[in-house]
């Protein structure tokens, strides 16, 4: 099939799948939702936002991914907050969000701290555990020190 076959069957099955998965959580009466801002090596910013959610009484956890962008601009905690709701309104899920699981930057804090749209906010124990084992093991100072070489074959001259 050609490029154009590819992309129109993709954007279909996308919207099958966007479709189910709002029905599905239009059934139920609460969600949890996680999230993540992240700058690539890159530099490149990505803001990503998972639902998880047990549908029925076999308590078998489903998580979906909701959003997942690129992320322009600065890291502010009212455009965090602004993208997070447009999504939570694209799937109606404002009023059912029981709980959201951030790291505990000051921009994720800020931007989940409205009870009545993002629930409870839960800090994210294995990102504090990965910077502990971080901390623990001197990670940080070593990359820090790191960061400072040159890359190329020409001596480092300071």
């Amino acid at each position: 099939p050609s490029s154009h076959t590819v992309q129109r069957n993709l954007a279909r099955l996308y919207q099958k799948k966007r479709v189910e998965l709002k029905k599905t959580l239009a059934s139920l009466p609460f969600i949890s939702i996680t999230a993540d801002l992240w700058r690539s090596a890159r530099n490149r910013s990505f803001l990503c936002m998972t639902t998880h959610f047990i549908p029925d009484e076999t308590f078998i956890l489903h998580s979906k991914v909701l959003s997942f962008r690129h992320f322009h601009g600065r890291h502010l905690s009212c455009r965090i907050r602004a993208h997070m709701h447009r999504v939570l309104q694209q799937f109606d899920l404002a009023g059912k969000v029981a709980t959201t699981t951030t790291d505990n930057g000051a921009d994720m804090k800020k931007a989940t701290e409205l009870l009545r749209l993002f629930g409870v906010r839960i800090h994210c124990m294995a990102h504090a555990l990965n910077l502990t084992v971080q901390k623990g093991l001197s990670l940080a100072e070593e990359k820090a020190a790191n960061d400072s070489v040159v890359c190329d074959n020409r001596p480092n001259r300071r």
